[in-house]
């Protein structure tokens, strides 16, 4: 894999991470899939090399960002 390929992988896994975390934060989405995104954010989390609790962190800074819109 070259130095280019493997940066649009990591930017690929940041947006998935990111796209996680919405619907994990999302009051609009129902429970079930809350709960898958919220997983999968810990798991693509995992891979990029964040903690578990920077994960909740960014799942519940981005809640209360939705809140406050």
């Amino acid at each position: 894999m070259t130095e280019q390929e493997a940066m649009r992988v990591a930017e690929r896994a940041e947006g998935l991470y990111h796209r996680a975390v919405q619907y994990a934060a999302g009051k609009e989405h129902g429970a079930e899939l809350r709960f898958r995104a919220e997983r999968d954010a810990h798991i693509i989390g995992q891979i990029l090399g964040k903690e578990y609790l920077d994960v909740i962190a960014d799942i519940e800074t981005y809640a209360n960002k939705e809140v406050q819109s």
